[in-house]
C-alpha cells in the first residue's frame, strides 16, 4: 500500500513536470512569433487546462484586440492572484493605460502592484512608468517624494532623478533624435518580418505621436528592448509638433499592413500605415 502511495506521488509530480515543461514550450514558440501555432493549439490547451492561469495568459497574448486582451490579463489577476504569472499580468494592464496616456490611471495601477508584488521581477518597468506618469501630469513633488522611498527599498534599481525630471534609459531626451531625419532602417524590426527593405521606402508604420517627448522615447525604448528597430521623428499635427513613434520602411502598403499586424498582436499596440515622407 504505501509502494502504491508512493508510486502515485511520482505520476504526479512527472505530470506537473511534464506540464510546466509544455507550457515552457509555449512560450518559448511566442517568444519566436509562433502565433498561428499557438492560436491553433489553444482550443486543446483550454480544454485539457481549463483552469490553468498559463493557458489564459497565453490567451491574453496571442489575442489580437486590445481591449479584449486587457480583459483576459484582468481575469489573470482576480482569478490566479498568486500565480507567478500574475505580476505579468498586472504589468501588460499598467503598459495598456500608459501607452493609451491614462497616466493618472498608470499612477494608481502601478502602486497597487508595487504594494502586493514587491518581489517582482518587473519592479523596473512598474516603477519608470509610475514615476514618470507623475512628472508627465505635473506632480513632479509627488514622483521625487516616490523616488526616495523606492531608491531606498530598491537600491540595486537604475533610479535617476535629475533637473525636477525622473530619467531612465527610457526616458532620457535627446535633442539630436526629436530632430533626426535620417531615418534608422527596419529591416531588424522583428524576426518574423522578412518584408521589409532599405531602399524605395514609401511607408511606415506609426505607434502614436504624443506632445511630451519622454512619452515617445518611452515608447520607442519599450520597443527597440523588444527587438524592434524603432525610432522617433517630429511631426506637425493640427495641436502643433508632436514626436511620433515609427517602424520601418516598406516597399508596399500591404507589407506595411503585414508586418503591423503582427506587432499589434505581440504588444497590443495599435498602429497606423503613413508615407515615409
Amino acid at each position: 500500500m504505501k509502494n502504491l502511495f508512493l508510486i502515485f506521488i511520482v505520476i504526479g509530480i512527472f505530470s506537473s513536470i511534464l506540464k510546466s515543461e509544455n507550457f515552457d514550450s509555449y512560450f518559448v514558440l511566442l517568444e519566436n512569433g509562433k502565433y498561428n501555432y499557438i492560436k491553433d493549439k489553444l482550443p486543446y490547451l483550454k480544454q485539457k487546462f481549463p483552469n490553468s492561469p498559463d493557458v489564459l495568459y497565453i490567451s491574453g497574448i496571442i489575442e489580437e484586440d486590445g481591449k479584449k486582451s486587457l480583459s483576459i490579463f484582468q481575469d489573470v489577476l482576480k482569478k490566479y492572484p498568486n500565480s507567478y504569472l500574475a505580476d505579468d499580468a498586472f504589468l501588460k494592464i499598467i503598459e495598456f493605460s500608459y501607452t493609451r496616456g491614462l497616466y493618472n490611471k498608470t499612477i494608481i495601477q502601478s502602486q497597487n502592484m508595487l504594494k502586493k508584488y514587491k518581489d517582482s521581477k518587473h519592479i523596473q518597468n512598474c516603477l519608470n512608468m509610475l514615476l514618470c506618469s507623475y512628472c508627465t501630469v505635473n506632480k513632479i513633488d509627488s514622483a521625487a517624494y516616490y523616488y526616495n522611498i523606492f531608491l531606498e527599498k530598491y537600491p540595486n534599481l537604475n533610479l535617476t532623478f535629475y533637473d525636477s525630471q525622473y530619467q531612465t534609459d527610457f526616458t532620457i531626451i535627446k535633442e539630436n533624435e526629436l530632430v533626426k531625419t535620417n531615418y534608422i532602417s527596419a529591416e531588424n524590426a522583428s524576426t518574423n518580418i522578412d518584408d521589409i527593405q532599405e531602399n524605395d521606402q514609401q511607408f511606415v508604420l506609426q505607434f502614436g505621436a504624443f506632445s511630451s517627448p519622454t512619452n515617445a522615447l518611452f515608447l520607442r525604448n519599450k520597443l527597440k528592448s523588444k527587438g524592434y528597430n524603432a525610432y522617433i521623428k517630429k511631426i506637425t499635427g493640427n495641436n502643433g509638433t508632436l514626436t511620433a513613434v515609427r517602424i520601418g520602411f516598406f516597399t508596399t502598403r500591404r507589407k506595411a499592413i503585414k508586418a503591423g499586424k503582427q506587432i499589434k498582436r505581440k504588444e497590443k499596440l495599435e498602429y497606423m500605415v503613413v508615407n515615409s515622407n
